[in-house]
């Protein structure tokens, strides 16, 4: 009896384990996810800081053409300034949320190694309770043998 309660006891704890185990699956499919459509949010980024650096390597350019005629064109070249200007400034944003968006990407890394980790950690105590269970389960068959073996008697 005390065997079949020890039995029953721990495939309940197996059964606990097994759908912990599947709940930090979904968490970390989840996390996967997100980690996934925050890359894609960087690639867009980067993409809009690449235009926007082509943009302004192209806005220098002029300006170097402008300043070869200083005299007649200084306006447009006052004009193309404050433009560059305020360019390099959404860069320096785009930047800064770049730089943001990275360390969440790090941040959930980081999280989707610990969860690895503690999965893996439970997948290893969910073998070792599989493990109780068989040697259990085997103890219970050889006393049931022995039970019979007496019975016949």
């Amino acid at each position: 009896m005390a065997f079949d309660s020890d039995v029953a006891a721990l495939d309940a704890d197996v059964a606990a384990l097994d759908a912990l185990v599947a709940a930090l699956d979904s968490d970390v499919a989840a996390l996967d996810a997100d980690v996934a459509a925050l890359d894609a949010l960087v690639a867009a980024l980067d993409s809009d800081v690449a235009a926007l650096d082509a943009l302004v390597a192209a806005l220098d350019a002029l300006v170097a053409a402008l300043d070869s005629d200083v005299a007649a064109f200084e306006a447009d070249v006052a004009a193309l300034d404050a433009l560059v200007a305020a360019l390099d400034s959404d860069v320096a944003a785009f930047d800064a949320l770049v730089a943001a968006l990275d360390a969440d990407v790090a941040a959930l890394d980081s999280d989707v190694a610990a969860l690895d980790a503690l999965v893996a950690a439970l997948d290893s105590d969910v073998a070792a309770f599989d493990a109780d269970v068989a040697a259990l389960d085997s103890e219970v068959a050889a006393l049931d043998a022995l039970v019979a073996a007496l019975d016949a008697l």
